[in-house]
């Protein structure tokens, strides 16, 4: 039997859109992040800076949850037509906002697309392809995002040493276009049919003959409507996008003042609670009780969104401290971001090559692992002043472990599902990850501003340079780790977590399977 292929004739057009709309993705969120120091002088708002990501994530956090069923509902194909036309129109205004207030507003709009988009590849990762194929899919995508971990701040520096920053939001209006023509039809229709998974529940065999996920039967589908049901959960809409919304503004508000947070802190406990107590109580809720709450979904959520928190509460910064208090030049320090997401790809394509020899459980206790000794490496370099190489180098480290937990994590997801759910299982696991995300990003940079920028003299938040700020954007980035921490570890406890999971040693059983038959 000839060997599958992601670039085979059956998957070309597939693939090739996969591989388009993660490269848009991805050039978009390495190239705002190494622009943030000139974002913040031309826009005069340091203390801004950290809300022109977070906002970015926390829209594509509740995106990632709508789109779940809105997939399960319309199709993957559909929802990637107005996820493209969305994300172009609000490229367009990121580019001509002219106060911090506008740009933040504008990314919002951005990061909803681009929520839509991941939570549409997704579901397409397991519509679309036969389960051997499936951890190839994720490794595909990783790779993209390390290919353009060098061309993305290539052009990123340069666009930024030549037109300036607005031009990091203009350029992805013709790639996106691009992106939205090349994929209008190539996305999966709605599911038709029986489970993905490799008996977890809704078995339908392991070998490629069957091609399992791929052919899809009627009653599967069946019961995915009568949970989906006709009307869109509104309620646990609004609930979700309060708890969010509220945990990440009691995060940053955490930077000035403690009692400041508190508040919205509370609100998020509560709206959460609430949320929880719904989605018990509801068939059809916008996120599943079963697909965030129980194992072995909940541990595999844990493990990932933790490790990715701790990850990305350092590296967004990393291209401010680097310019800031290292003398690197803005072009050169675009390039900063590439040490992460190169180990994170390296992982990625390792791990997938390992299941036949490692099942996922154990790679993701060994890429958990890393994160915490690995923070407090990065902590002790910025706090002595160790050479920048040095640095990089744990960066590289962090990059493996969130590699190899996420690549594997994905993969058990969509393993333990059925056809007719996989939308909203892929995107339950996907919305804690952002939410996890958005956390870890928005308690990097609280502590950034909290220990650093609040406590600069008048003198150097005045100056038109971030080269100003010097030593308190060194002494917020090396804070900055410590509050990456706690992530990490409760990353540790969802891998100890999963182990503990009967039915996801099952489901990486199957897949080690599917790795030696594909």
């Amino acid at each position: 039997m000839a060997r599958l292929s992601l670039f085979s004739a059956r998957f070309l057009k597939l693939s090739t859109a996969m591989v388009l709309t993660t490269g848009l993705i991805a050039f978009e969120a390495l190239s705002v992040v190494a622009a943030l120091g000139e974002i913040g002088v031309d826009l005069g708002s340091v203390r801004g800076l950290p809300w022109v990501v977070t906002s970015f994530l926390l829209a594509s956090g509740l995106a990632v949850a709508a789109t779940g069923s809105l997939v399960d509902r319309v199709g993957t194909r559909v929802s990637f037509r107005w996820a493209a036309l969305v994300f172009v129109l609000s490229s367009g205004l990121c580019g001509a906002s002219q106060s911090i207030v506008v740009l933040v507003g504008s990314r919002l709009l951005q990061g909803a697309a681009s929520g839509a988009f991941m939570a549409v590849a997704g579901a397409a990762a397991g519509l679309g392809y036969p389960s051997a194929l499936r951890s190839r899919v994720y490794a595909m995508n990783a790779t993209v995002w390390g290919v353009l971990a060098f061309a993305g701040p290539a052009l990123g520096g340069l666009l930024l040493a030549t037109l300036g920053w607005r031009w990091i939001f203009w350029v992805n209006v013709p790639l996106a276009t691009f992106a939205l023509v090349l994929g209008w039809n190539a996305f999966p229709e709605r599911p038709v049919g029986h489970g993905v998974g490799h008996g977890v529940g809704h078995g339908v065999g392991h070998g490629v003959g069957h091609d399992a996920g791929y052919e899809r039967g009627t009653s599967a589908n069946a019961r995915g409507d009568e949970e989906v049901g006709s009307v869109f959960d509104l309620r646990g809409s609004v609930l979700l996008a309060i708890a969010f919304t509220a945990a990440v503004v009691g995060l940053s508000s955490l930077a000035g003042r403690a009692l400041g947070a508190a508040a919205p802190l509370v609100v998020a406990a509560v709206a959460a609670g609430l949320y929880v107590r719904h989605a018990r109580a509801r068939r059809g809720a916008v996120l599943a009780w079963r697909f965030f709450g129980r194992d072995p979904y909940a541990a595999l959520a844990i493990a990932a969104g933790g490790v990715m928190a701790a990850g990305v509460a350092v590296e967004n910064y990393l291209p401010l401290y680097s310019q800031a208090a290292r003398g690197v030049a803005v072009e050169w320090a675009a390039w900063t971001v590439i040490f992460l997401t190169l180990g994170w790809t390296t992982a990625a394509n390792v791990a997938s090559r390992l299941y036949h020899r490692w099942n996922e459980i154990r790679v993701i206790a060994a890429g958990a692992a890393v994160m915490p000794l690995t923070l407090v490496g990065g902590w002790i370099s910025v706090r002595v002043e160790a050479p920048l190489p040095t640095v990089l180098g744990l960066f590289y480290v962090l990059g493996l472990g969130i590699g190899a937990v996420t690549n594997a994590a994905l993969t058990l997801v969509q393993d333990a599902a059925d056809a007719s759910e996989v939308g909203r299982a892929t995107s339950a696991h996907q919305f804690v990850r952002n939410v996890a995300v958005t956390l870890g990003t928005a308690a990097g940079g609280a502590a950034l501003v909290g220990h650093g920028v609040e406590a600069a003299p008048e003198a150097a938040l005045a100056a038109a340079s971030v080269e100003a700020l010097a030593a308190p954007i060194a002494r917020g980035f090396a804070a900055a780790h410590l509050a990456a921490l706690p992530f990490a570890l409760l990353g540790v406890w969802g891998a100890v977590r999963l182990r503990s999971s009967g039915r996801a040693r099952e489901a990486a059983t199957s897949a080690s399977r599917d790795a030696r038959a594909g």
